[in-house]
């Protein structure tokens, strides 16, 4: 009986369709994407070397923090100096760029992929872009269950 009434269920519910072609390529178009400006708290020299380097600053949807995203400050290549981050969207290729110790004068160039494989279905839009950039804590490349993301040395446009 259990089993009959599951399989009517599943009849009853109404299939969710896939997005089309059309709708992939108009979310790829979609995509928000910040110019360096709008990150005022960024050092000018790197505003100038991102817009030099033609890019924009994508931002995923679907996150419970308003954002914006995708430009973070860490120590990515030093233990004592901080280092900036910024995804650089260009022609629909998203790079991540490391700024060493915030200046242009050693720029790190790192993760080129396509922006459109970052799609995908979710709510409350029907398609969403999803990548995105952060800082892991100290304990992320040993103990991958309790990795974290900081989202607090985010630098915020004005």
């Amino acid at each position: 009986m259990t089993r009959a009434v599951l399989c009517l269920l599943l009849l009853v519910q109404p299939a969710r369709t896939l997005p089309t072609p059309q709708e992939w390529e108009a979310a790829e178009r979609a995509i928000v994407r910040l110019k360096p400006d709008a990150f005022k708290n960024l050092p000018a020299a790197v505003r100038t070397d991102l817009d030099r380097r033609q890019c924009t600053i994508p931002q995923p949807d679907g996150l419970d923090d308003a954002g914006p995203h995708n430009v973070v400050r860490g120590r990515f290549t030093s233990q004592t100096s901080t280092d900036i981050a910024v995804l650089c969207s260009k022609s629909g290729v998203s790079t991540i760029l490391v700024y060493r110790d915030g200046t242009t004068k050693d720029v790190a160039v790192l993760a080129a992929m396509a922006d459109k494989g970052f799609l995908q279905t979710g709510h409350p839009k029907a398609i969403e872009f999803s990548r995105v950039i952060g800082v892991a804590g100290p304990a992320a490349p040993t103990d991958w269950p309790r990795f974290t993301t900081l989202w607090e040395q985010r630098i915020k446009p004005s």
